[in-house]
């Protein structure tokens, strides 16, 4: 009897038909944790850029001697800027745009810093009292299709003018 050399025909198809689909699976596998890489990458970004801008408000607000909201130029939705008085002839613009939120300070007439903080929300708004400054802002989830997705609701408030500036000790007259 004659030793038989390689493979046959049906064994080749088999190994690769075998073949095909783990390495189908490992794709869509890899695929897939890209997908999620990039999710959750995303959701880092935006978390980061919610605390620092909610750090600098903060800051900003303890600093305000004054506080109003108003709606940007040509919106009826009122609280979509915000605008704050610092000491030292110094202003602070805070404007909700579609994509992000967008600070720009002022000394008087002149730009002194302008920053975009991407922070992606469907409804935010600026709600100013007296004493306290509050944006509210709203996540949807990335897909409105997924089941069992939740709206998420977020919300920042600030303090007005907390550090306040020290006063001049008591004028005392002189006793002869």
């Amino acid at each position: 009897m004659k030793r038989r050399r390689g493979y046959s025909l049906l064994e080749c198809l088999v190994v690769i038909s075998l073949l095909a689909s783990i390495l189908g699976t490992v794709g869509w596998t890899m695929h897939a944790l890209h997908r999620t890489d990039r999710r959750l990458g995303d959701a880092l970004l935006a978390s980061g850029a919610l605390e620092r801008l909610a750090g600098q408000l903060r800051a900003d607000a303890h600093l305000a001697e004054s506080a109003a909201a108003s709606p940007a130029s040509g919106e009826t939705p009122a609280g979509r800027e915000l605008s704050l008085t610092l000491p030292a002839e110094r202003s602070v613009r805070y404007t909700l745009l579609p994509r992000a939120v967008e600070r720009v300070v002022r000394r008087g007439t002149t730009l002194e810093h302008r920053e975009t903080y991407p922070v992606v929300a469907t409804a935010a708004g600026w709600q100013v009292t007296p004493s306290l400054i509050s944006l509210t802002v709203q996540f949807e989830p990335q897909a409105p299709a997924v089941p069992n997705a939740t709206v998420r609701t977020g919300r920042i408030d600030a303090a007005v003018r907390l550090v306040r500036t020290p006063a001049a000790p008591p004028a005392t007259e002189a006793q002869p």
